[in-house]
Protein backbone atom coordinates (compact mmCIF):
# COMPACT_ATOMS: atom_id res chain seq x y z
CA UNK A 1 0.00 0.00 0.00
CA UNK A 2 2.78 2.63 0.56
CA UNK A 3 4.30 1.47 -2.34
CA UNK A 4 1.16 1.84 -4.58
CA UNK A 5 0.83 5.51 -2.55
CA UNK A 6 4.55 6.61 -3.26
CA UNK A 7 4.23 5.78 -6.82
CA UNK A 8 1.17 8.00 -6.92
CA UNK A 9 3.14 10.52 -5.70
CA UNK A 10 5.45 10.16 -7.66
CA UNK A 11 2.70 10.38 -11.01
CA UNK A 12 2.04 13.54 -9.35
CA UNK A 13 5.10 15.03 -9.03
CA UNK A 14 5.87 14.08 -12.17
CA UNK A 15 2.74 15.43 -13.59
CA UNK A 16 3.38 18.60 -11.66
CA UNK A 17 6.54 19.39 -12.64
CA UNK A 18 7.32 20.19 -9.08
CA UNK A 19 11.64 19.12 -7.74
CA UNK A 20 10.68 19.71 -4.51
CA UNK A 21 8.09 16.63 -4.49
CA UNK A 22 10.87 14.07 -4.96
CA UNK A 23 11.71 14.68 -1.48
CA UNK A 24 8.86 13.33 -0.08
CA UNK A 25 8.37 10.74 -2.83
CA UNK A 26 12.18 9.10 -2.15
CA UNK A 27 11.18 9.01 1.02
CA UNK A 28 7.95 6.65 0.86
CA UNK A 29 9.22 5.14 -1.95
CA UNK A 30 12.25 3.98 0.40
CA UNK A 31 10.01 2.98 2.99
CA UNK A 32 8.09 1.21 0.84
CA UNK A 33 11.32 -0.63 -0.39
CA UNK A 34 11.96 -1.82 3.29
CA UNK A 35 8.64 -2.95 3.81
CA UNK A 36 8.16 -4.80 0.73
CA UNK A 37 12.26 -6.35 1.56
CA UNK A 38 11.23 -7.53 4.95
CA UNK A 39 7.45 -8.43 4.08
CA UNK A 40 8.59 -10.61 1.10
CA UNK A 41 11.40 -12.51 3.02
CA UNK A 42 8.40 -13.03 5.68
CA UNK A 43 6.37 -14.67 3.37
CA UNK A 44 9.39 -17.16 2.07
CA UNK A 45 9.56 -17.68 5.54
CA UNK A 46 6.39 -18.74 6.04
CA UNK A 47 6.50 -20.87 2.69
CA UNK A 48 9.93 -22.54 2.55
CA UNK A 49 10.26 -25.76 4.03
CA UNK A 50 13.08 -25.77 6.43
CA UNK A 51 15.68 -27.58 4.59
CA UNK A 52 14.58 -25.31 1.32
CA UNK A 53 15.03 -21.85 3.23
CA UNK A 54 18.18 -20.51 2.30
CA UNK A 55 18.05 -21.52 -1.11
CA UNK A 56 14.83 -19.72 -1.16
CA UNK A 57 15.48 -16.68 0.59
CA UNK A 58 18.82 -16.64 -1.97
CA UNK A 59 16.62 -16.85 -4.74
CA UNK A 60 14.33 -14.10 -3.13
CA UNK A 61 16.91 -11.79 -2.57
CA UNK A 62 18.29 -12.16 -6.01
CA UNK A 63 15.16 -11.40 -8.25
CA UNK A 64 13.99 -8.94 -5.35
CA UNK A 65 17.79 -6.37 -6.84
CA UNK A 66 16.25 -6.62 -10.08
CA UNK A 67 14.00 -4.43 -8.90
CA UNK A 68 16.43 -1.72 -9.08
CA UNK A 69 16.35 -1.61 -12.74
CA UNK A 70 12.84 -0.75 -12.76
CA UNK A 71 13.93 3.35 -12.86
CA UNK A 72 15.78 2.35 -15.99
CA UNK A 73 13.19 0.83 -17.08
CA UNK A 74 10.42 2.91 -16.98
CA UNK A 75 13.30 5.73 -19.06
CA UNK A 76 13.16 3.44 -21.26
CA UNK A 77 9.26 3.14 -21.58
CA UNK A 78 8.99 6.92 -21.74
CA UNK A 79 8.77 6.84 -25.89
CA UNK A 80 5.93 4.80 -25.05
CA UNK A 81 3.51 6.74 -22.58
CA UNK A 82 4.74 9.87 -19.84
CA UNK A 83 6.33 9.13 -16.51
CA UNK A 84 2.87 10.19 -15.18
CA UNK A 85 1.56 7.26 -16.64
CA UNK A 86 3.64 4.93 -16.49
CA UNK A 87 4.30 6.13 -12.92
CA UNK A 88 0.50 5.73 -12.01
CA UNK A 89 0.04 2.08 -14.18
CA UNK A 90 2.72 0.73 -11.59
CA UNK A 91 1.30 1.98 -9.08
CA UNK A 92 -2.25 0.25 -9.91
CA UNK A 93 -0.04 -2.86 -10.39
CA UNK A 94 1.53 -2.55 -6.92
CA UNK A 95 -2.08 -1.84 -5.34
CA UNK A 96 -3.31 -5.62 -7.32
CA UNK A 97 -0.39 -7.34 -5.58
CA UNK A 98 -0.80 -6.27 -2.43
CA UNK A 99 -4.36 -7.44 -2.44
CA UNK A 100 -3.31 -10.44 -4.59
CA UNK A 101 -0.78 -11.10 -1.70
CA UNK A 102 -3.01 -10.41 1.30
CA UNK A 103 -5.72 -12.46 0.20
CA UNK A 104 -3.81 -15.21 -0.49
CA UNK A 105 -1.53 -15.40 3.11
CA UNK A 106 -4.80 -15.64 4.68
CA UNK A 107 -6.05 -17.85 2.91
CA UNK A 108 -3.12 -20.27 3.72
CA UNK A 109 -2.30 -21.00 6.95
CA UNK A 110 1.64 -21.12 7.70
CA UNK A 111 2.74 -24.64 7.10
CA UNK A 112 4.18 -27.38 10.06
CA UNK A 113 7.81 -27.20 10.28
CA UNK A 114 9.62 -30.74 11.67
Amino acid sequence: MVLAGGLVLSAVAASAGQVWLLVPCAITLGCAYGMCLVAGLLEVQRLAAGDALAGVVAAYYALSYLGFAAPSLLALATHLASYTVLLAIAGLLALVTAAHVSHRSTQHPRPQRS
